[in-house]
């Protein structure tokens, strides 16, 4: 009886303390997050910092360095463990590592664990507080406030939002002290100072307002009417704070400002992206700073009059060097004294001149650029402007030129050069080297009968060798488009699979865009009926046939610089519509534009 009354109290006893163990171990962390974060408390006994377990994949390193940096300066204790393993339930794994440490301050733990059914990792997250006067409620409501993505990274905003060491110099700027870098920025980036940024805005006259920083504590609402309150009327002012791998973009205009808040955040941030990925700050602060400051072609024919090639500061392709430009710059010089090379950022001398740029394969945007003589010397009237767009990452968006015709021609063998910056140059170095680019123009002064019959045989003579590269012009385009769509397939297959995927969803973006304009040109091509005259019917199919390699150009595209390649040929096409339409005999239909 005892035996059996025993056991009835062994099975009641095991009964009732079966849901107590259950709860523990769904509530304790496992053994292998445990020794993580054993190692973690160990690693940050000393004070502030964060501890990365090995496999951990979701802090890049910029990120780790820019919070290393920040918690340095802050006054408040912050430890961070990242670990590759379950959490458990409620905030359990955050209170044991305060525990492990016994230091006053905010313990935050993040993890990281495969998940079979996803391309991701399952990611979590705990927060907890030991001593001190902060209190888990600011943590928190701090942590919601940086949800949303263009507020800047929770574990950067965190120090301001408990300490405030950084907003109050920030939201301090004014027209005596109108630039601010956290110190931490220039800790990572040693070149990003307010000393740069001065002499970047130097000949801006209009009230300029920039802030770089790792991120500021308190809403995202708070913190631009804190910024932007007080803003003159004719002000601009741009807030960059850290997200993850780049800066996100916030900006501001008074009321009298030159451009729109749409216009000064699309170029510093890059048309529909609103990032900054930190090797293009300085082009993207040239940029803004050409948009509010003095004429930039202006400013690049007054370079021109001496200097072959001028490169604007707001440009890059992000391959060619200043050495390399230089040494292309000399040899221009020498193969082809009155050529004159300009790059010129695309949406900012859009915006500059009034919305639209002029035409260019006619060289109207090429002629605002030919240089004055200084009296000296003549600088020549040789000149070709490409301008390069930030929305699709550097290529040549637009060629233009002006000058002796075989000039004009050998530009337009540098389409789809790569790098765009030097891959120009070279190409056109390539043609003028070969004879096809001007270079002594007309004799000044023609002496006798003889010298002229001299010089109208020769005059002949290279007329009708020019003959020769028209006839070949398509074809010879065609290869070095081939060439170039090969060799950047190329590159894309070399990618890391990471990048590579970014590569591709960076083209299907600007294939969208460029999708809508061939619906719109096939549209107005549908609705003309086909004239009488033979002449403007055989146009028209030409038109129609070029659309249709332009629908399959688009099907094939498989990098973002083949998307341009479409891109710019569809707005030739749209141009060369337009000349048909005006140029009709036949009233135009009220569908086409």
């Amino acid at each position: 009886m005892g035996r059996r009354t025993g056991g009835r109290a062994a099975g009641l006893l095991a009964a009732l303390l079966a849901p107590v163990l259950a709860f523990g171990l769904l509530t304790a962390p496992p053994a292998h997050a445990v020794g993580q974060l054993d190692e973690a408390a160990e690693a940050l006994a000393d004070g502030s910092g964060v501890w990365v377990a090995e496999g951990f994949e979701g802090a890049p390193e910029t990120l780790l360095d820019l919070v290393r940096a920040r918690y340095a300066r802050a006054e408040t204790s912050i430890r961070v463990a990242m670990v590759t393993e379950e959490l458990g339930e409620d905030d359990a794994a955050a209170q044991q590592f305060a525990a492990a440490v016994g230091e006053p301050g905010v313990y935050l733990v993040y993890s990281e664990t495969d998940d079979p059914t996803s391309d991701y990792p399952t990611t979590a997250h705990q927060r907890a507080v030991l001593g001190g006067d902060v209190t888990y409620e600011q943590v928190y409501e701090e942590y919601n406030d940086h949800l949303g993505s263009g507020s800047g990274n929770f574990l950067l905003s965190l120090p301001d939002a408990l300490d405030g060491d950084l907003s109050p110099d920030v939201f301090a700027l004014s027209d005596d002290a109108p630039f601010f870098v956290d110190p931490a920025v220039t800790d990572v980036f040693p070149d990003v100072t307010a000393e740069w940024l001065r002499e970047v805005y130097a000949d801006v006259e209009t009230p300029v307002r920039v802030a770089v920083v790792t991120a500021l504590g308190g809403s995202d609402a708070d913190t631009q009417d804190a910024l932007f309150g007080e803003l003159p009327a004719d002000g601009t002012a741009v807030l960059l704070r850290w997200e993850s791998e780049e800066f996100s973009v916030a900006g501001a205009t008074g009321g009298e400002a030159p451009f729109g808040v749409d216009d000064v955040e699309s170029t510093v941030g890059g048309i529909g992206a609103g990032d900054v990925p930190p090797e293009v700050l300085p082009q993207r602060m040239a940029l803004l700073a050409a948009l509010l400051g003095p004429d930039p072609v202006e400013l690049a024919r007054q370079a021109l009059v001496d200097d072959p090639v001028y490169v604007h500061p707001g440009v890059s392709d992000g391959e060619t060097t200043a050495a390399e430009v230089d040494a292309l710059r000399e040899r221009l010089r020498e193969a082809c004294p009155s050529a004159r090379a300009a790059f010129m950022p695309e949406e900012v001398l859009e915006l500059r001149l009034g919305g639209t740029l002029p035409d260019a394969d006619s060289g109207d945007l090429a002629r605002l650029f030919v240089p004055e003589s200084d009296g000296s010397d003549e600088p020549g009237t040789d000149v070709v402007v490409w301008t390069l767009s930030s929305e699709v990452g550097g290529y040549l968006s637009n060629t233009s030129a002006t000058g002796q015709a075989s000039f004009v021609e050998a530009t337009q063998w540098t389409f789809g050069a790569s790098p765009p910056i030097s891959g120009a140059l070279e190409e056109l170095l390539s043609e003028v080297d070969d004879g096809g680019g001007g270079g002594g123009g007309l004799p000044d002064a023609v002496g006798d009968t003889g010298q002229l019959r001299i010089y109208l045989l020769v005059a002949l003579g290279i007329a009708l060798l020019w003959l020769g590269p028209l006839i070949a012009a398509n074809a010879t385009r065609r290869r070095r488009r081939i060439r170039a769509t090969a060799k950047w397939r190329r590159r894309l297959t070399r990618l890391p699979v990471g990048q590579a995927r970014e590569e591709q969803e960076r083209a299907d973006v600007a294939a969208l865009a460029v999708w809508r304009d061939l619906v719109a040109l096939g549209d107005d091509l549908g609705h003309i009926a086909s004239p009488h005259d033979p002449v403007r019917l055989r146009a028209l199919q030409r038109l129609r046939s070029e659309y249709e390699r332009l629908l399959a150009m688009h099907d094939q595209a498989m990098t973002w610089h083949e998307v341009a390649m479409v891109r710019a040929d569809a707005r030739r096409l749209r141009r060369s519509l337009d000349v048909w339409l005006r140029t009709a005999a036949a009233p135009q239909p009220a569908d086409a534009r």
